[in-house]
């Protein structure tokens, strides 16, 4: 019994550690994956945008303007990015007319696809090998050098395409994004991250995978989005795989990469493994040590029953010298040996049998009941050692069986829970929680489910198992309880589930809590019938921030800006980060609502207008902000938001610093 119940244990950790563990693993890789996708998307659309940029000025399809210029312009946009391995411009056939340090200046490069695709309208190329630039730049490491492309047309005055500006970029940049959030994370633990192109081609990968075809479920084109899964890799291990597809950022359509993180099971469910072998090696040494007792005690009690009945045989074959022998071990054996001769001595006072048969009775009932009483000492004992709830309660909710730690949980002694009803040990709130699940396991059905209950002054989460118990007649006696403590592991869930919906660089809401809130507050609108607004700002000329003074100080502004915007708005208001230096808010119960959100975002302009100190530098920093005032009928959060962000590009066109308010009007019914 004692290696049975050993097994059930180690089977149900195996089954709910092993869930729970695998879930909030898969969903941490997951986002690791997803943090990596959005920094490679937002990092190719600085690029994208600074050459959709360039490509727009007036300088560079006027032949008036001297080569040299044109070339030292390049030269210096060469240097804000580390990664810019060339940039050059051609004209309309395909000649190079002005390049980086001068490189390729007057090749044909006609042929090349960037050059055709830039004049059809694709502007973004994948990564590919540049055999003939590659054999002009440095190349210390020896490995094969390969690039993204970013080129766009640029024109005459009159409009007509002069030639293409392009600019060659080393794919190094997305092994450093890579590194970046993993560091973040923490390295270790088995966990490995990878980068994939469109094509399946690794792009970033651990030891020599770099440019090899990655074949894995996680890799598959079908497989979009975001999510994790297990699987088996060609090195044969199962492994716990993250992943995100990159999507772009606004104007910038995307490469359709996909990032891979993974960590092997062995390492990820190395705790639930010890545990399970701890109680298993726990529970079969217990198994050992009473099988070995119940042998002994077998052997001392079957030993004088078989010399008795070898003389019972013998009497009964007629034997004339058969005798019944004197055994000694214990006093039944005894009494027997001693009863049998009294049979043959002529069946000596028959009452005085009867109360010797009576005694004996009477001492085998004794023994019994002492050897039920150490066996459920025994099982008490095993009980108690358990790191769960172990109990079980008959059919009129009654508890007949609680161990230890129904003590410790319940805070009442053992004689206190013993008969005691399940409505007067969980009190009438916990109660009236479990009454549907109790009602259904003493109708037979098995329940596994989690509960939350107050314990002290925190919250204590359960995973329950009720396990119905039938007598011989299949009528429901009652039912076994099997409770663990999953508090630390749900504690961690719902951190992580925090995580998720929370910026990590300025500790607001991000887009997805946001679009939750939004929607909530539409309801609360139409439901109240008072009207809302949005608001879409960010931080005017933060790229100019980035490049004078480093992405340090970036971060600190956007940390300050935050914290500012937080503390000059009401605290009903709902301050969020969409992404780089992008910020919304939503304001709820406007009594005059134009007149209300002038003053909200009057308030935020002024909180940002005091000057920042940044790394020993004080830098005037503004906003521009776009509002949108609605009543929550006929637009979604997204839709409310869009015009804001439409609004807030006016306020910039009309000089920065200032707001550009609209008001969402409800589409007329016919």
């Amino acid at each position: 019994m004692s290696a049975v119940l050993t097994l059930i244990i180690t089977r149900l950790i195996d089954q709910s550690a092993t869930a729970s563990l695998r879930e909030q693993i898969g969903l941490r890789l997951a986002s690791i994956a997803e943090q990596t996708s959005d920094k490679l998307d937002q990092g190719m659309y600085e690029r994208y945008r600074e050459f959709e940029l360039l490509s727009g000025l007036p300088f560079l399809g006027d032949p008036a303007e001297r080569i040299e210029d044109k070339q030292r312009l390049l030269d210096r946009m060469q240097k804000t990015y580390e990664h810019y391995a060339w940039i050059g411009m051609t004209d309309t056939h395909g000649r190079v007319l002005a390049a980086t340090k001068g490189m390729l200046v007057g090749a044909d490069v006609s042929a090349r696809p960037w050059f055709g695709n830039a004049l059809k309208g694709i502007y973004i190329g994948d990564v590919h090998d540049a055999k003939l630039l590659a054999s002009k730049l440095p190349n210390p490491s020896g490995e094969p050098m390969r690039f993204v492309d970013v080129a766009f047309p640029y024109r005459d005055r009159k409009g007509n395409a002069a030639g293409v500006v392009s600019a060659h970029m080393s794919w190094r940049w997305a092994e450093e994004v890579q590194h970046s959030v993993l560091d973040s994370f923490g390295r270790g633990a088995g966990i490995d991250g990878f980068i994939v192109a469109s094509d399946g081609t690794t792009l970033v990968g651990p030891g020599q995978t770099a440019g090899n075809l990655l074949e894995s479920a996680s890799a598959s084109p079908a497989r979009a989005g975001k999510g994790y899964l297990v699987e088996r890799w060609e090195d044969g291990k199962d492994y716990l795989v993250g992943y995100s597809m990159t999507r772009g950022f606004q104007s910038y359509p995307g490469l359709g990469w996909k990032v891979i993180v993974r960590q092997d099971l062995d390492t990820a469910f190395a705790p639930v493994r010890a545990l399970q072998r701890q109680v298993l090696w726990i529970g079969l040494g217990l198994a050992v040590l009473f099988s070995c007792i119940g042998l002994v005690n077998a052997r001392r009690i079957s030993r004088p029953l078989v010399e008795l009945a070898g003389a019972a045989k013998a009497l009964r074959q007629g034997e004339a010298d058969a005798s019944i022998p004197v055994v000694t071990g214990y006093r039944e054996a005894a009494e027997l040996s001693a009863a049998l001769t009294m049979l043959l001595d002529g069946m000596r006072d028959r009452q005085r049998k009867l109360e010797a048969l009576n005694a004996s009775l009477e001492g085998r009932i004794e023994e019994r009941a002492r050897a039920l009483v150490i066996s459920e000492a025994r099982m008490r004992t095993i009980t108690d050692s358990m790191p769960a709830l172990i109990g079980y309660v008959d059919a009129q909710e009654r508890v007949r069986f609680c161990n230890r730690v129904g003590e410790q949980w319940f805070q009442r002694p053992l004689p206190r829970l013993i008969d005691a009803t399940v409505r007067e040990v969980l009190g009438d709130p916990a109660y009236a929680i479990l009454k549907p699940a109790i009602d259904e396991v003493l109708a037979g059905a098995e329940k596994t489910f989690e509960h939350s209950r107050p314990f002290g002054d925190s919250v204590q989460h359960l995973r329950m198992q009720f396990i119905p118990e039938r007598g011989r007649d299949g009528v429901v006696s009652g039912f076994h309880v099997l409770a663990h403590d999953i508090t630390d592991s749900k504690n961690y869930q719902l951190a992580l589930q925090h995580d998720l919906l929370t910026d990590s660089l300025t500790g607001l809401p991000n887009r997805t809590a946001f679009l939750q809130r939004m929607e909530a507050a539409l309801a609360r609108a139409r439901r109240n019938r008072s009207a809302l607004a949005v608001m879409f700002l960010d931080v005017d000329r933060f790229k100019a921030i980035n490049d004078e003074h480093g992405h340090q100080a970036g971060d600190l502004v956007l940390r300050e800006f935050a914290q500012r915007l937080r503390t000059a708005v009401r605290e009903t208001d709902a301050v969020a980060r969409l992404s780089g230096d992008e910020f919304v808010m939503v304001a709820e119960d406007l009594a005059t609502p134009e007149s209300d959100a002038q003053v909200i975002a009057g308030k935020m302009i002024a909180a940002i207008r005091t000057p920042f100190l940044v790394l020993q530098h004080v830098l005037d920093i503004s906003t521009s902000i776009g509002v949108v005032v609605a009543d929550g009928h006929g637009a979604s959060g997204a839709e409310l938001i869009k015009l804001a962000d439409a609004a807030m590009y006016e306020a910039k066109r009309g000089g920065r610093n200032r707001i550009v308010m609209h008001r969402h009007e409800r589409p007329r019914q016919a």
